[in-house]
C-alpha cells in the first residue's frame, strides 16, 4: 500500500513533462459537419514550415494551433492578414502557403500556433478566392 503514493507521485511528474495539446476545444466545433470537421483534422504544415519552425512534431496544423478570423489580401507574391479587432497587418510566411488545397465555403483559413511557443502563424489556406 506503500507504493501507492510513490507511483501516483510518479505519474503526476511524468505528466508534468509532457508536451501539452495546445489547441482548444471550442464549443463551436461541435456545430461543424463532420466532413468540414474532417477537412480541419488532414491539414498538415509543410516541410519547410517544420524545418523553419525546428519543430519536426508539428504535423497537423489543429492539433497546435487555433484559426483566426482575419482579412487577407495578397500584394504580389507576398500574403498579409489582419486578425479580427487589430488594425496591424502582418506577414504570413511563405513556407506556410498552400494555394492549391480548396478550403471549406472556399474561403481562407489561417491556422496560428496555441502552443505558447510564438511560431505565429504556422499554415494557411488561401481557398481559391484569396478573400
Amino acid at each position: 500500500m506503500q507504493k501507492l503514493p510513490a507511483l501516483l507521485c510518479v505519474l503526476a511528474s511524468t505528466c508534468l513533462l509532457l508536451p501539452s495539446a495546445s489547441a482548444r476545444w471550442k464549443e463551436q466545433y461541435a456545430n461543424i459537419p463532420p466532413e468540414e470537421r474532417a477537412w480541419y483534422e488532414r491539414q498538415q504544415t509543410t516541410a519547410e514550415t517544420r524545418e523553419r519552425l525546428r519543430a519536426a512534431w508539428y504535423m497537423i496544423c489543429c492539433d497546435h494551433s487555433d484559426t483566426v478570423n482575419a482579412k487577407f489580401v495578397k500584394s504580389g507574391d507576398r500574403w498579409q492578414y489582419q486578425e479580427e479587432g487589430t488594425s496591424q497587418w502582418r506577414e504570413i510566411p511563405q513556407d506556410i502557403v498552400q494555394p492549391d488545397v480548396m478550403t471549406p465555403h472556399g474561403k481562407s483559413v489561417l491556422f496560428v500556433d496555441a502552443t505558447g511557443r510564438n511560431f505565429g502563424p504556422v499554415c494557411f489556406f488561401p481557398g481559391g478566392t484569396g478573400t
